[in-house]
């Protein structure tokens, strides 16, 4: 439920807030309980990240729905794989997780090094692969979900994302 034009096509119904990515989803599959969930954070940091519940430097993910049972069926797997989920409203609002928002991926990737510019595409892959991140709490979740901007620039390029060199 990521919009990459590059990858996607362009998709005018979405990048003129027409309709969310997920709100799309949800009218292809009738009958269906979408909820937006672990669309913001690379795959690395889903693992080097999770952390147990009650610990301090647990980090946190949003997740946006209609349904507030199936809402609640993803927050408890969100915790089961050792994150706390924070919920920050409806399908309409999930464009606020998506590529170029605040919240999505580089929150969790934590700084890039400067010398970044000057490495091989083997060190970015080693960097990248190692970099265990870092905490996003649900509080920085919240905020960073609130500030996001909604515009035709928000849907980014792949080759921009952290990582994306690998």
């Amino acid at each position: 439920m990521n919009y990459y034009p590059e990858r996607d096509g362009d998709m005018p119904e979405v990048k003129t807030n027409v309709v969310t990515t997920s709100e799309l989803v949800q009218n292809h599959l009738v009958g269906a309980k979408v909820v937006r969930a672990l669309n913001n954070v690379d795959w690395v940091r889903l693992f080097t990240r999770a952390r147990p519940e009650g610990v301090a430097d647990r980090s946190a993910l949003p997740i946006a729905g209609n349904d507030a049972e199936a809402k609640a069926a993803v927050a408890e797997y969100i915790e089961s794989i050792g994150y706390e989920a924070v919920d920050f409203g409806g399908l309409s609002d999930s464009w606020r997780s998506a590529p170029g928002t605040p919240v999505y991926v580089t929150p969790y990737v934590g700084p890039i090094p400067p010398e970044a510019d000057t490495m091989s595409k083997s060190e970015k892959r080693e960097w990248f692969l190692l970099n265990p991140g870092t905490l996003v709490a649900a509080s920085d979740v919240r905020a960073a979900v609130a500030r996001a901007e909604r515009s035709d620039r928000m849907f980014g390029e792949v080759i921009n994302l952290p990582g994306a060199a690998i």
